[in-house]
C-alpha cells in the first residue's frame, strides 16, 4: 500500500467517525440537541441533576400507578 492511500483511508475513516459523532446525535423540532437520561439509575448515580431526578420519580410514579 503506498503511503498516499493510507493517508486517504485514514482521511475517510476520520470523516466517518466525524459524521457520527456531531450528526447521529438526537435533536428537537428547534433543531438542538436532546439530551436522554436512563431513569432507571437516577436515583444511583451522583451526575444526573436534582431536575432530573425528580422528574424521573414522577414517571415512575405514574408507571406504577398505571400497572396497578
Amino acid at each position: 500500500m503506498k503511503k498516499r492511500d493510507a493517508v486517504g483511508v485514514l482521511l475517510l475513516l476520520t470523516l466517518v467517525c466525524l459524521i457520527n459523532i456531531f450528526y447521529d446525535q438526537p435533536r428537537d423540532q428547534s433543531g438542538r440537541r436532546v439530551v436522554r437520561y436512563d431513569c432507571s439509575i437516577a436515583e444511583i448515580n451522583p451526575d444526573y441533576p436534582l431536575e432530573v431526578k425528580e422528574k424521573c420519580r414522577r414517571q415512575l410514579e405514574k408507571a406504577n400507578n398505571v400497572q396497578n
